[in-house]
């Protein structure tokens, strides 16, 4: 029993190391976006691309990111096209060893009614330097997404 506390206790440790001193990180991720609400009715699942620069200030950073999610046409038949989406914005994030939550404010443009400013929730868990993100924009679609930190 007393090892495996070790080898949660080390995993946290060396997974999402404290940072004594400010630092700056920047990472790329790719993943599935999945289309809620009154997105869902015109258009079907896809992908996602979100790039992002981070300054640590110990379990703190302060986040800034750009990305562009793909939606697939819904239905052909009807003449629903694929839908672009872009975003630009800034957030912040606390680290709790490789656990991690956040939200982000982004300017969303695009081809659906998913545009304008919103309040983006973030969690998602860091092991070396690899993160698993979720994200969601309520009513109008959810991504998760695999990204290197480099």
């Amino acid at each position: 029993m007393k090892a495996s506390y070790l080898a949660v206790l080390a995993l946290l440790l060396f997974s999402a190391p404290l940072y004594a001193q400010s630092s700056w990180e920047s990472s790329v991720g790719v993943g599935i976006a999945l289309a809620v609400g009154e997105t869902d009715d015109v258009v079907d699942d896809g992908y996602t691309v979100r790039g992002q620069v981070a300054r640590r200030f110990g379990l703190f950073a302060v986040t800034g990111q750009t990305g562009w999610t793909r939606l697939l046409s819904g239905d052909e038949e009807a003449g629903t096209e694929d839908a672009d989406l872009w975003h630009v914005g800034v957030g912040g994030r606390v680290h709790l060893g490789p656990v991690f939550g956040g939200v982000n404010a982004l300017y969303n443009f695009g081809d659906t009614s998913d545009k304008g400013f919103g309040l983006i929730p973030e969690v998602g868990v860091r092991i070396w330097r690899l993160e698993l993100v979720g994200d969601v924009r309520f009513d109008h679609w959810a991504a998760i997404r695999v990204g290197f930190v480099f």
